[in-house]
């Protein structure tokens, strides 16, 4: 694998600072949920090519060399980067977290951590987190795709900006059907 493609577009300061997670929060669970969100859902809706782009343009910003993320030329994968990646992988990589630091994988089975000065919340309540935050992530890429839709020739790597009728691929209407 490329050295470019082991970097994170977001860091785990920057989903803590979002004040959705708490900084004593272990930074190795969160750079696990930013990879999970970064390499599975940020990839299925922005295409590998496109992220692989950033990823590229970050990692020669790290290592200091010229075609970097804060080169004038790439001003609109910057402003991608910033105003609209950055806020949806921090939603996704918190809906990630919601389960993955409730439940843990032990030689004994699936366990769930408890204290006694510390009431744990079930399961539906965690699930509901996780929901709020993924609806947060599905509105912060509508936002991302009207972004791309109105400067789609700044981002050839993006195949759907090739077709003028790019339509949102998330719908977050607040209907609860439940």
């Amino acid at each position: 694998m490329s050295d470019y493609k082991k970097v994170m577009l977001i860091s785990p300061d920057d989903v803590k600072s979002t004040g959705n997670i708490n900084y004593n929060v272990d930074d190795e669970v969160i750079g696990a949920a930013i990879r999970t969100a970064q390499n599975i859902y940020l990839t299925d809706v922005l295409s590998s090519e496109l992220v692989e782009k950033l990823q590229q343009l970050v990692f020669n910003s790290i290592q200091g060399v010229d075609n970097n993320i804060e080169d004038a030329q790439n001003a609109n994968y910057k402003t991608l980067l910033d105003d609209y990646i950055k806020e949806a992988l921090s939603y996704k990589a918190t809906a990630e977290i919601c389960v993955r630091i409730s439940l843990k994988i032990r030689n004994m089975g699936v366990v769930q951590n408890t204290d006694t000065n510390v009431n744990s919340v079930g399961l539906d309540d965690i699930k509901y987190l996780r929901d709020t935050f993924n609806g947060y992530w599905e509105s912060s890429v509508n936002k991302m795709y009207d972004y791309l839709k109105k400067n789609k020739n700044a981002f050839p790597e993006f195949i759907g900006c090739n077709n003028i009728n790019i339509k949102s691929k998330f719908g977050n209407t607040g209907l609860w059907l439940g």
